[in-house]
């Protein structure tokens, strides 16, 4: 069943609400499993002195009774720094094709149990540990007379453990969603406000 077709499925029922907000955690979870789901990438929002600062980045785990997102990244690029300055984040997730969209709220943290990092980067494969092995920070700039940073590729395990330091998990607490549909017939808008001590707020909104 498509995303958009799993949306559909639930609009006429009197739980509605609660549907949607089920599947979004559903969708969500999907997506952090599968490079083909719509929602397996997202664009990520962060504030650098006071500026919004927006990347494409790959779910990678999804816990939908925590409602946090996790995703991969160098802990020396810029968004660990913008996090610490502003843990304040939201995620954007919109395709075409289902031409739903969904808008994330919540306070990013990065994880620091080195039990779980571990854990994690021994899943990576081979090739994807490259991402960590860059000798300058990503972002950094490139002098003139070098066309292009060169690319780091781990020929063997050995090699590729010299990027677990540079390895990190920022994990994301989610405080409100923002669903929306856009339909022919009418569209469709839902919010989700959570906390940990009561069941969701879920209240439909003026499209």
């Amino acid at each position: 069943m498509s995303l958009r077709s799993a949306f559909e499925s639930v609009l006429d029922r009197p739980d509605a609400l609660s549907k949607i907000d089920s599947l979004i955690w559903q969708s969500l979870a999907a997506g952090s499993a599968s490079a083909r789901h719509p929602w397996n990438l997202g664009n990520l929002i962060t504030i650098r002195r006071n500026q919004p600062q927006a990347r494409t980045v790959v779910i990678r785990k999804v816990d939908k009774q925590c409602r946090t997102l996790d995703l991969f990244t160098d802990r020396r690029s810029g968004k660990i720094d913008e996090l610490a300055e502003n843990a304040n984040i939201a995620w954007h997730f919109y395709t075409s094709q289902s031409k739903v969209q969904l808008r994330l709220q919540g306070q990013a943290t990065v994880v620091t149990d080195e039990a779980t990092v571990d854990a994690i980067w021994d899943t990576i494969p081979l090739i994807s540990r490259a991402d960590y092995l860059s000798i300058s920070a990503p972002g950094t700039a490139v002098n003139d007379d070098q066309p292009r940073p060169t690319s780091v590729r781990p020929r063997d395990a050995s090699v590729s453990e010299k990027g677990r330091e540079n390895f990190c998990i920022v994990r994301t607490k989610i405080t409100q969603a923002e669903w929306l549909m856009l339909r022919r017939e009418g569209h469709l808008r839902m919010t989700s406000l959570y906390s940990e001590s009561q069941p969701p707020v879920l209240r439909w909104l003026v499209p």
